[in-house]
């Protein structure tokens, strides 16, 4: 099996595994609009289908900037799995109060344990580390600009994300936000 197949094979096991523990996830009472919602999808959707579909490998999108190695591959495939099981323990963490969106949850709760005190937003922070193994894998340009919008595409739900667990949390969020970095820890 080659390496970028078992890549995306952990992403197929890890989208299961949200969609049968998106079931548990409480009432929702506050979403942001479908069109924002849609937005906010469609980044990383667009980096993911970068890095999966081979027949965008072309032109430049096809060059390669990390030599065909396999130690340069199994090193991506370690960072790939890594920061997927960071995503999943991060999910199991937060449990009913998880939402694919930006949203409240009835009697939501501020997480502050597990990975939630090592980085304020672990699942993106798993996901990025996902992604940037899965464009070492790949090696080629086309990985680049799949981490670039899947990074992006996270910036913009994580700052409506804080933007509603300050309104929501005023006293506890603040010193939280001051003791936990977002997505790198001890840097940002």
């Amino acid at each position: 099996m080659t390496c970028l197949l078992f890549t995306f094979l952990c992403y197929v096991a890890m989208t299961v595994y949200w969609q049968i523990s998106a079931r548990a996830a409480k009432e929702t009472v506050y979403r942001q609009p479908a069109l924002i919602r849609w937005l906010t999808r469609a980044a990383p959707i667009a980096g993911y289908v970068l890095v999966f579909v081979p027949y965008l490998s072309v032109g430049w999108f096809g060059q390669r900037f990390l030599p065909e190695s396999f130690p340069i591959r199994l090193a991506g495939v370690a960072l790939c799995t890594a920061g997927l099981a960071f995503a999943v323990w991060a999910r199991r963490t937060i449990g009913a109060n998880w939402s694919g969106a930006v949203t409240l949850k009835k009697d939501h709760e501020l997480i502050q344990f597990g990975p939630y005190r090592i980085v304020r937003h672990p699942i993106y922070a798993g996901l990025l580390l996902a992604i940037v193994g899965t464009a070492a894998v790949l090696g080629e340009v086309r990985g680049i600009v799949a981490v670039v919008v899947t990074a992006l595409g996270f910036a913009n739900k994580i700052r409506a994300e804080e933007r509603l667990m300050m309104q929501q949390f005023p006293s506890e969020y603040p010193p939280y936000r001051t003791r936990v970095k977002r997505l790198i820890p001890f840097i940002y």
